[in-house]
């Protein structure tokens, strides 16, 4: 095949043409695809095979991205220019993306793209190994959203799978090889077994799809939605919404017409008539499509400063606005994997640190997304190790915890503030009273009406004054009159202080009439009231008599009948818990109740006796700190539940058992209590102990196991270099062997060591040779020249490094003119030698000495 001829290479790196454009800083075109290629060990091999499949017409640029040992040198870029069609060229910082070009990353660098350029930097070993493909494809799905195509080819590891799903997230377009066909099959499983690839096959078809990827790319497989598209269009959008109930009629076309497209290219369907027959005949990629449009992108505090902006600023304002302390909602509509769910829970228990204020604060967080399987993921809190790019050392011990698996789990404290549920933004009964809604990167698929819509049930759901966080690239549109900007460039508002009903607003942004009939006719004052008589009805059959009160004891509230428990003071009316309680109760009672002030940890209190005579009896108490919406932090719960006592009573009311003896058998039995309690602790701190050096150990192997497979990983990709220059030295070896034996000039190869390096089949002719003579010293070779010092002058050529000609003759009067050309160094070790070369010139010296004897006898006889 012709390959595309280039400019040499110099320092590992092959330039372009020079009418080729893409000087650094110059713009790319808009339109431009740029294709990612990650791979690993066994990658060579697939390359060229992958390369040799793209047109040379191709628009697109390509990037590949290979696991190089930094402390070798690399040919990469020779290698690929060999089997590429495409010119192909070693990548610098700065450096622009060129369309129809081939770009190879440089080895010991982290590669980024960023406004159309490269950018470089030194690369980072992280837990022992070399990961450049991940940071690449996120750059690039970042930079290209739509435009960027990603494909995973052998390797071993993981490296990839993150950076296929941050491209299959922004819109674009994933491909992996076959892992059955892969030398090394870890990447490619990987992002299969991630969910996260479009395509699946061969690195001999992967190349032929991509190829008819970028054709299709310059006029839609769909053909837009135009007169002739619509109506498959339409129905389509029919077939999703009585398959799943989810309308995607409102959103962006633009947006549904690039995911029905990868539909349709990994089925290899031409046109959206062609793709309704399809799903016609297949209602699973009914779910599938459903699926593709859900997709969320997702991560663990994206945009760092803007959660630092929520613990500061946010938190600490809505913590002053309460100074009584006060129950905090929270809302994350499309919350996907619940990443950022849990991030605004962390940010929340930070700011408590930070702001330590007076009264008690609590925060829920509604997590809310359409996708079952988001919300199943969501719920069970455990995250790949790739979190750790995004989430801080010091957060990852504080509130995850590390499975035996290398996944992080969420701690406790944290998954308790979230409550995730499969909810509709659009046609479910949305959340109320919330204080800080994030909706980020969600409004961006919506179409203007949808986006208006769905902004005024944000602001309906909204506390007066509650704060709206919107994705960067998002806008409140005509609700600006409802919502004050408090941050533009992260995109946080603030909701006005009066009161906003979206469903009476007037003008072009009123959502539609059925909408707005279906929540202004949800009856929430009947489902409040029909809440509070099950309650009460639920707390008379059930509920415990209890009083709710404060710090000093005065009782704020009552619940069921406390007459068995507390007597009202003699006197003045006092409605003190400690002026009521009497005997045993009021004692436990002053000691108990500011524990629990102080802890706000639950107390309970087993058989206490109620005293004697009528009162007489025993009662389980139970004191707990009270919690909930607008709650006071001095407000504590105090429950009674009356105990029977069967013991028979002597005259006079006393008990009759000693209560000497008694007392004593309890101390007996709480001192043996205690000491089980102290050795059950001692043997859990043990076990932790234990358990914490085992995780060491664990991760000290994994980090093992990691530098091992990084190490592998890059000295098969040397080999796989090493073995192409081996092929090819013996490939050019073959030809200078029949070039030397073509050709009639004989010609010896001497080593600097004055030993037979090679020689053609001419030498023969002249010098006594065969093939086992290679190695021997020439001063052992004979030949028919009466040449005697042919030795000397080959030495001296060699020291001097200048080259000899001379003419000799053989001992049957052949006539050579002989040249001896050095090469290389005169050191034997570095590779110094000559060539020495026999040019017959005997007939040439036969015509001389006729000519010259015609010459002669012509003057004489002149």
């Amino acid at each position: 095949m012709k390959r595309k001829p280039t400019t040499q290479p110099s320092s590992g790196q092959a330039a372009a043409p020079e009418a080729m454009p893409g000087e650094s800083g110059s713009r790319v075109d808009r339109d431009l695809v740029v294709v990612g290629i990650g791979c690993s060990a066994g990658g060579l091999s697939v390359l060229k095979i992958f390369l040799t499949q793209i047109p040379a017409d191709s628009r697109g640029a390509f990037v590949v991205v290979q696991h190089m040992d930094p402390d070798h040198s690399s040919a990469l870029v020779e290698l690929l220019q060999a089997a590429s069609l495409l010119p192909v060229v070693g990548i610098s910082d700065g450096l622009a993306l060129r369309p129809g070009v081939v770009h190879v990353i440089p080895i010991g660098m982290d590669l980024a793209v960023d406004g159309g350029c490269f950018h470089l930097t030194p690369m980072v070993r992280s837990a022992g190994a070399r990961l450049p493909i991940d940071p690449f494809f996120r750059s690039l799905a970042e930079a290209f959203k739509e435009r960027a195509i990603g494909v995973i080819l052998s390797g071993m590891g993981s490296d990839g799978t993150d950076g296929l799903q941050a491209i299959k997230q922004n819109g674009g377009f994933t491909l992996a090889q076959d892992p059955a066909t892969a030398e090394a099959d870890g990447m490619p499983r990987s992002a299969i077994q991630a969910g996260v690839v479009d395509v699946i096959a061969a690195v001999g078809e992967l190349g032929g799809v991509i190829a008819r990827r970028l054709e299709s790319g310059r006029e839609p497989v769909s053909g837009g939605v135009g007169t002739d598209g619509k109506e498959a269009f339409d129905e389509i959008l029919q077939l999703l919404r009585n398959r799943s109930g989810n309308d995607f009629s409102l959103y962006k076309v633009n947006y549904l017409n690039r995911r029905f497209e990868r539909r349709m290219v990994m089925h290899r369907l031409e046109g959206l008539a062609g793709y309704v027959r399809y799903l016609r005949s297949n209602p699973d990629e009914l779910d599938l499509l459903c699926h593709e449009l859900l997709i969320g992108v997702t991560q663990f505090f994206r945009d760092p400063e803007i959660w630092d902006e929520l613990r500061d600023k946010v938190f600490p304002e809505l913590f002053a606005r309460h100074p009584g302390g006060a129950g905090l909602r929270a809302w994350v509509p499309a919350c996907s994997t619940g990443e950022e769910a849990y991030s605004l829970a962390i940010v929340f228990r930070e700011a408590l640190a930070r702001t330590r204020p007076e009264a008690w604060f609590t925060l829920r967080i509604f997590a809310t997304d359409l996708g079952h399987g988001a919300i199943e993921q969501a719920r069970k809190g455990v995250f790949p190790e790739s979190i750790a790019r995004d989430v801080s050392p010091s957060r990852l011990k504080d509130y995850f915890a590390r499975e035996a698996d290398g996944s992080y789990r969420v701690l406790e404290p944290v998954r308790e503030k979230v409550v995730f549920a499969h909810h509709n933004l659009l046609s479910d009964p949305i959340f109320s009273r919330v204080d800080i809604l994030c909706c980020r990167n969600l409004l961006i698929y919506f179409g203007a009406a949808l986006k208006e819509r769905t902004l005024r049930l944000l602001c309906h759901a909204l506390s007066p004054g509650g704060y709206l966080l919107l994705g960067g690239a998002e806008s409140v549109g005509q609700c600006g009159e409802f919502l004050v900007p408090v941050d533009l460039k992260h995109r946080l508002f603030r909701r006005a202080g009066t009161g906003v009903n979206w469903m009476e607003t007037q003008g072009a942004g009123k959502p539609p009439a059925e909408p707005a009939k279906r929540i202004a006719a949800r009856p929430e004052g009947e489902a409040g009231m029909i809440e509070r008589i099950a309650n009460e009805m639920i707390w008379k059959i059930l509920g415990p008599a209890a009083v709710v009160v404060n710090a000093e004891g005065d009782i704020l509230h009552v619940r069921g009948p406390i007459g068995d428990y507390l007597d009202p003071a003699v006197g003045k009316t006092n409605l003190n818990i400690h002026a009521m309680a009497r005997g045993e109760l009021a004692k436990v009672l002053a000691k108990a109740i500011p524990e629990t002030m102080a802890s706000a940890r639950p107390v309970l209190l087993r058989r206490v006796p109620l005293g004697r005579g009528a009162r007489r009896g025993l009662a389980n108490v139970s004191i707990r700190h009270l919690d909930g919406p607008g709650a006071g932090r001095d407000w504590v719960l105090v429950c009674f539940e009356g105990v029977p006592d069967r013991s028979p009573a002597r005259p006079g009311g006393e008990l009759a058992a000693d209560s000497g003896g008694i007392h004593e058998e309890l101390v007996l039995a709480r001192d043996a209590l205690l000491l089980a309690q102290a050795e059950r602790q001692e043997a859990r701190e043990e076990l932790l102990s234990t358990n914490e050096e085992f995780r060491v150990l664990n991760e000290e192997l994994a980090t093992s196991k990691e530098e091992l497979q990084s190490l592998n990983e890059e000295q098969l990709t040397i080999n796989a270099e090493l073995q192409a220059k081996v092929d090819e030295l013996a490939g050019a070896r073959d030809d200078l062997v029949v070039l030397l034996n073509a050709i009639e000039i004989a010609a010896l190869f001497v080593s600097g060591d004055l030993k037979l390096r090679r020689f053609n089949r001419a030498a023969t002719s002249i010098f006594w040779l065969i093939p086992n003579d290679v190695g021997r010293p020439l001063s052992h070779v004979g030949s028919s020249l009466d040449y005697p010092e042919f030795v000397a002058d080959v030495q001296g050529v060699i020291g001097s490094g200048t080259f000899l000609e001379k003419e000799v003759r053989t001992r049957d009067q052949l006539c050579y003119r002989v040249r001896i050309t050095p090469y290389g160094q005169p050191e034997p070790a570095r590779g110094g030698g000559v060539m020495v070369t026999f040019m017959d010139i005997t007939d040439l010296k036969r015509a001389e000495a006729e000519l010259q004897a015609a010459s002669t006898g012509a003057a004489g006889r002149s």
